[in-house]
């Protein structure tokens, strides 16, 4: 018998990237349940604090729910996008129609 894969928490949008008024906003979001994924250790290495228009999740079936929470919780705590961000994302969730 293997050992199940070890699972570690990642945030859809990244804390770095995500300029927060306050200490409270950002432990909100830090927290919020809608931005914390579970994933295994070298995908969120992989992912680091890249943004959409850099880091796509690797399973491609799960990208139209990826990218979905990273734009509700971007809307949800009114945080921007990039061009190339909101490009990248357009073009994922225009092919999971």
């Amino acid at each position: 018998l293997s050992s199940p894969p070890r699972l570690s928490s990642h945030r859809a949008v990244p804390l770095h990237r995500s300029p927060m008024p306050d200490a409270y906003h950002r432990r909100l979001l830090a927290n919020d349940p809608l931005n914390l994924m579970a994933s295994d250790g070298p995908t969120n290495s992989a992912k680091g604090d890249k943004d959409a228009a850099t880091w796509m999740v690797p399973n491609k079936a799960f990208r139209c729910e990826y990218v979905a929470r990273q734009t509700a919780v971007k809307a949800k705590y009114k945080l921007w996008m990039t061009q190339a961000e909101r490009d990248a994302i357009a073009g994922i969730l225009n092919a999971c129609k």
